[in-house]
């Protein structure tokens, strides 16, 4: 085919209309406009495509179509595409009536190309007057045949410690989806600079077939150093930050080698990339396209307004002026005020970096299991904070330092103060002594649950010690008593009382103060609410200024999410199944099969139309009915794109024949000559490779069947076993965590409680007139109430933090 035309391939999908304006004609009547069915026809390119759907009569104000069409589009003017449209007109129909169109629209084959995915048109009839909204879907992705990558001036350097690379090392470089192109280097040693840095030039080049910009951005390419038939190290290189549309000079990569496991790095890797022949257009992803420009766009961004997000270098929409964010950025968005959506466009980006974060910090978590110090990565944490952000917003810092301790610390500056705690020494232990008490029980309880559950851990399959977290240091305050916990440390003023509090001397009572005026209920109405106030203010100032006890959450260790859309839910029996909801009617899917228990890169889903499973491939783009799961251990499988069959690899060779389905006792592997597969048993040698045992005499179709049945459930009992006892002692080890955390922050909480009580105490003594005995009692009684609330919420926020351990635990 000719360089000068362009290429693209078209999606038009989910269509639907609302608020139609139907006008009735003199002859038709309104019993007729109610009967009126709409229905649209599309046209792209004058004549190109045209796309017609059947009449659907309206329900609640608005219309949906199920019709779809996919195809592609060649044109030798691709510079001149803002000439060229796509025209669609919603029509009605009522019986015994000719058809009429009620209103059209239309938008420029340039902004299809280049604006989102997601449009929203205004219908206007012939006068141009709005009549309603029809919205779809569409995708003009352009692609190319062959787009050309090129890496020049690849320089490796051998870190400190590492052996040095010996002359006739070679370089391997595959794409990231599969093996495509292998590159030995002979002239090692005259590349050679010194000891510590190897360089190869005159690469070949890396060709993409069939490729579109987001196909580009989505590729990485893996680098594997070896010597003497061993693997020195391996890189990864994520195309997506480096591609840029029409670049004429190579941009500069660093990459870290790291050996097999990823255990360690070993050296570092340079060189410039360059592309070539590439796609110029591309489609921004999120926003919704309308006559008012790009609504709705993907907040990814807050500070920035609304955004568009498209591929770097690529040509922009003319008639549309947002602020434009490359879409190599969309990864690094957060994901915290996100919909479910916005999270699955995410997800599609962030596949470029899971390799490149594993590695970066691989090193980092073999050395924080050593040394006891938490390490994750920043798509780690950044899924943690989630669950900290929703649990500090449950509470609210104190903008000035009103805490208890301050109060009672100012107080004993004051000698008078000084001689009436003195005097009233045994009241304030009979207060402390009951509400150490409280607190006590309480502790004993928690320990008791604690102790439980480490008896359920030892029952549970040996496990890597959790994360521990560093001690904070404690508070150098003159005077001041630091109580140390594991995520933080407060510092308690000293006071008589509680050097005293040993000594208890509850079976006296006070002395009853003179009589009052009723002005002093006021003062103590007053002086009692500012007290509770500012003690409810600071109470929780600790647990506030510290990541709560979700950081010991193990991102490696946690259970895979259901996929979007999908539920799970409970039969009357206990059993559990799952549901997809159907577009068309209303109605769910169900099936006992887990959508989780898949293999890496598949996800399975429901065909709309069909009403059956299907299992779609990420790096292909490819939905097969033939369900890829029950392989092998270290077989993987993908669509063939020509017949969409299933290909198979293992070790690097592929095959078209399946290996799944052996008799217990045998095992399979690819002839690399050949492709085909030869088959050999565990314990009897001398049988003839070639032959399949699964074609022997004797061998029916039904024991077949049973073969294949029994390998596929021992694989999905393998994989359910490894997701639930992993979330099982994930589980135990987070909750154990946080309830440690809470008995700690607890203990700190009675000190500041009692330092309460001592304030209160004091700052009625220095009322004047001095409160009766009764306004007294008043006042400590609404104490106890508040006491008690303030127990009945730390209990809350204990269940709080158990469910914020789960919710980090799930979504991670």
């Amino acid at each position: 085919m000719s360089e000068s035309l362009t290429r693209f391939k078209v999606n038009l999908w989910n269509f639907g209309a609302k608020g139609v304006i139907i006008k009735a004609s003199a002859k038709e009547g309104e019993d007729d406009k109610s009967k009126a069915k709409l229905y649209f026809k599309l046209d792209f390119d004058k004549g190109h495509t045209q796309l017609d759907s059947k009449p659907v009569r309206e329900k609640d104000d608005a219309v949906a179509w199920g019709t779809s069409k996919a195809f592609e589009y060649v044109t030798k003017h691709g510079d001149k595409l803002e000439r060229k449209s796509l025209r669609i007109a919603c029509w009605r129909s009522i019986l015994l009536f000719p058809d009429k169109e009620v209103g059209s629209a239309q938008v420029d084959l340039h902004t299809l190309a280049t604006g989102p995915s997601r449009l929203d048109l205004v219908l206007r009839d012939e006068d141009s007057n709005p009549v309603g909204h029809i919205y779809f879907e569409a995708t003009m992705s352009q692609f190319v045949e062959r787009a050309v990558v090129t890496l020049a001036n690849v320089k490796l350097r051998m870190d400190a410690g590492s052996t040095p690379v010996e002359p006739g090392a070679k370089l391997s470089l595959c794409y990231g989806r599969m093996p495509y192109i292998k590159v030995e280097t002979r002239e090692h040693a005259n590349a050679c600079t010194s000891e510590e840095e190897t360089t190869w030039s005159d690469l070949p080049i890396l060709p993409l077939q069939e490729c579109s910009c987001h196909d580009i951005s989505r590729e990485s390419i893996f680098l594997t150093v070896s010597r003497k038939k061993q693997v020195v190290g391996t890189a990864e290189i994520p195309i997506g930050p480096l591609f840029e549309v029409r670049s004429l000079q190579g941009r500069s990569f660093e990459a870290l080698v790291l050996v097999p496991d990823g255990s360690k790095q070993v050296a570092t890797i340079t060189g410039t990339i360059a592309f070539r022949d590439t796609p110029w257009l591309a489609q921004l992803v999120g926003g919704v396209l309308s006559e008012a420009g790009i609504v709705e766009a993907t907040d990814l961004f807050p500070s920035h307004g609304p955004v568009r997000l498209m591929v770097r270098g690529a040509e922009k929409p003319k008639s549309l002026a947002t602020a434009d964010v490359p879409l190599q950025d969309f990864a690094h968005a957060d994901l915290g005020d996100q919909s479910e959506e916005q999270q699955e466009q995410v997800q599609d980006q962030e596949q470029d970096q899971v390799q490149e974060e594993k590695k970066e910090t691989a090193e980092a978590v073999k050395s924080s299991r050593s040394t006891g110090s938490s390490v994750f990565s920043p798509g780690h944490i950044q899924r943690l904070m989630l669950a900290k952000n929703k649990f500090k917003s449950l509470m609210t810092p104190p903008s000035e330092d009103t805490r208890p301790e301050a109060l009672v610390q100012a107080s004993l500056e004051s000698d008078e103060i000084r001689e009436l705690v003195q005097k009233l020494q045994d009241q304030h232990k009979v207060g402390l002594a009951g509400l150490q008490l409280s607190f006590e029980t309480q502790r004993e309880r928690q320990r008791q649950r604690l102790e439980q559950r480490k008896k359920q851990r030892k029952n549970m399959p040996k496990m890597d010690a959790p994360l521990a977290p560093q001690a904070s240091a404690p508070l150098a305050e003159s005077g001041a008593t630091p109580v140390s916990t594991a995520n933080y440390s407060v510092a308690l003023a000293p006071t008589s009382a509680a050097q005293d509090l040993g000594k208890s001397n509850a079976g006296e009572s006070p002395s009853m103060p003179p009589a009052s005026s009723p002005q002093v209920q006021v003062q103590l109405s007053k002086a009692l609410e500012d007290l509770l106030r500012d003690a409810e203010r600071s109470m929780f100032q600790d647990l506030d200024a510290k990541p709560p006890p979700t950081a010991m959450v193990n991102p490696a260790r946690s259970e895979k999410p259901l996929p979007a859309r999908w539920e799970r839910r409970f039969d009357a029996q206990g059993n559990s199944y799952f549901t997809f909801p159907r577009e068309r009617d209303g109605t769910v899917f169900t099936t006992w099969e887990d959508p989780r228990l898949v293999p890496v890169d598949w996800e399975m889903r429901v065909d709309q139309e069909a009403c059956t499973i299907i299992f779609f491939h990420e790096p292909t783009g490819m939905s097969v009915f033939h369900d890829p799961r029950g392989l092998p251990a270290g077989w993987i499988c993908f669509p063939d794109l020509d017949t969409k069959a299933l290909t198979f690899m293992c070790d690097g060779a592929v095959t078209d024949q399946d290996p799944r389905g052996l008799p217990p006792g045998w095992r399979a592997e690819i002839d690399k000559s050949k492709g085909n597969l030869l088959f050999f048993h565990e314990a009897v040698t001398g049988l003839d490779p070639t032959a399949d045992p699964r074609k022997l005499n004797g061998v029916t179709e039904e024991l077949r069947q049973v073969w294949r049945q029994t390998q596929f459930l021992e694989w999905i009992d393998l994989r359910s076993a490894d997701q639930s006892q992993g979330a099982q002692r994930d589980l135990l080890q987070n909750i154990e965590a946080a309830e440690t955390a809470f008995v700690a922050w607890q203990d700190a909480q009675y000190g500041i409680v009692s330092a309460q009580f001592e304030a209160l105490q004091l700052n009625l003594l220095s009322l004047d007139p001095v409160p009766t005995d009764q306004e007294s009692n008043e006042v400590m009684r609404r104490f106890k109430v508040r006491e008690e609330a303030l127990l009945q919420g730390w209990r809350a926020e204990r269940e709080k933090i158990r469910a914020a351990v789960q919710q980090a635990t799930m979504s991670t």
